[in-house]
């Protein structure tokens, strides 16, 4: 009793701890003023023109919410589903039956089998690009940023033998994979599962950062303690969707820490 007392306390306290996370980034969205990226730049231009060549980089900071559309004249392009974009996640992974040795209760060696999943290629990238909204544009540094709000580009889930492969290359939609001698770990896959997500430039975007001074050009980046945040939901739906799953993470510790205090009654009982 008290051994299950203890997991359900852990596992509302790791909860909890989510939720703290979740406290963090709507404190850090509730503080970010909505702000026209045109009067940000004038501003910001008119103060680097006093400041002459006595501004330092990074002295001029505007933090905001700024929205607009996306635009770039060298996208990124997806690996897997080929797509111009300003930022994808991809992920190939495989699914294989595993043969290993263990020894039974007896101490004896048994030939075992298990299903195993694991990711053979995994990446993620982004790309300046320019928002811009009715008042003006500026350039984009996503770099290090949160991104929410990609949709699927490519989800596949093919049998291994039906891949095109040529050499010791395979080839899963735009993406010519390279496989070493032990790609595999020593296992025949039977399943590929192939995964995209990307931000295009049809929607658009809510980057919550700070339009700063560098190397003479004013960018729009986040910080080392802020991040910058794009999102192709509004200001409001991401404040909302938190709010939601603040509400559920506080419901479901509350359960957990109130099981736990249940079973500790019941272990005193006994």
């Amino acid at each position: 009793m008290y051994i299950l007392a203890v997991l359900f306390f852990i596992v509302a306290a790791v909860i909890l701890v989510f939720r703290a996370f979740d406290a963090k980034k709507q404190s850090q969205l509730s503080g970010a003023e909505r702000k026209k990226i045109g009067e940000v730049v004038r501003l910001a231009s008119e103060t680097k023109a006093e400041l002459a060549d006595l501004g330092d980089e990074n002295l001029i900071s505007e933090r905001g919410a700024y929205v607009g559309m996306p635009t770039c004249d060298e996208p990124l392009i997806s690996p897997l589903g080929q797509k111009p974009c300003l930022y994808y996640k991809m992920e190939v992974s495989y699914k294989a039956i595993e043969t290993y040795q263990e020894r039974d209760s007896n101490g004896n060696m048994q030939t075992r089998t298990r299903h195993v999943n694991r990711t053979l290629q995994s990446d993620e990238a982004s790309t300046r690009f320019t928002l811009t909204d009715d008042t003006g544009s500026v350039l984009v540094d996503p770099r290090d940023g949160v991104f929410e709000g990609a949709t699927q580009s490519y989800n596949k889930a093919e049998p291994y033998s039906s891949l095109q492969q040529g050499g010791a290359a395979l080839v899963i939609g735009g993406l010519a994979l390279s496989l070493g001698s032990n790609a595999f770990g020593g296992v025949i896959p039977q399943t590929l599962v192939s995964k995209e997500s990307i931000i295009a430039f049809d929607r658009k975007l809510t980057v919550v950062g700070s339009i700063q001074d560098k190397m003479g050009e004013l960018v729009l980046e986040g910080k080392p303690k802020d991040k910058i945040r794009l999102s192709t939901y509004s200001l409001e739906e991401q404040l909302q969707k938190i709010k939601h799953s603040m509400r559920i993470k506080l419901i479901v510790a509350s359960v957990c820490g109130g099981i736990g205090v249940l079973f500790m009654i019941l272990g005193l009982l006994r």
